[in-house]
């Protein structure tokens, strides 16, 4: 049995192969080569372009209030980088601060022109994922965003402030509901301080 299943088997692979490859050749593109006539490039939203005040190297000044999910307080520092990838169309942030003996984020920014707001979505060395949406400003110097979210069983109403103090230093702060009958009170604020870029 086996003598004669292995030829067809790879007899078939051929056939398959042979058919494929047509199809292959008409829809790759040879390297270097534009896009068909007629079709325009696309280009970052404006809105994108406004974090451009968070674009460069950072130090970072963090104070973090007593909470449910931090029950004491505590002040520290870091290192922030921010830049704009993928042709421009998003934000990269990345974190790097001493707190809790070395904490490290990733967040990834863009503006949702069918939304008309900005989209955010946050990864940490603590194993955080949140997708935020519904970012605006709230005038011309403060984006705002909040959300819901939940991380170790705890669940928060979270408002998040990103302020431009100047054109080498911006804040965010942020408030939180921790729905236990006290209300909104401040969780975080971080001064950013241009180094770089």
């Amino acid at each position: 049995m086996t003598s004669y299943r292995q030829p067809l088997r790879w007899l078939i692979m051929s056939f398959a192969l042979a058919l494929a490859a047509p199809l292959v050749a008409a829809t790759a593109q040879e390297p270097g080569s534009k896009a068909p006539e007629g079709m325009p490039a696309p280009t970052p939203p404006a809105e994108t372009k406004k974090l451009a005040f968070m674009v460069g190297q950072f130090t970072t000044d963090e104070k973090f209030h007593p909470s449910p999910m931090m029950p004491t307080a505590m002040t520290s520092k870091g290192r922030y980088a921010g830049r704009f990838i993928l042709g421009g169309f998003f934000y990269s942030g990345d974190v790097d601060s001493e707190a809790m003996g070395g904490f490290k984020g990733l967040s990834l920014i863009r503006f949702d022109p069918a939304a008309g707001a900005y989209e955010m979505h946050w990864f940490d060395s603590m194993g955080t994922v949140h997708k935020t949406t519904g970012g605006k400003w709230k005038d011309e110097k403060t984006l705002f965003f909040e959300t819901e979210m939940e991380h170790m069983g705890i669940k928060a109403s979270v408002r998040s402030y990103y302020r431009i103090n100047s054109p080498n230093s911006w804040t965010l702060s942020e408030e939180a509901d921790y729905h236990d009958g006290k209300g909104w009170a401040p969780s975080m604020e971080i001064k950013f301080t241009r180094t770089s870029g």
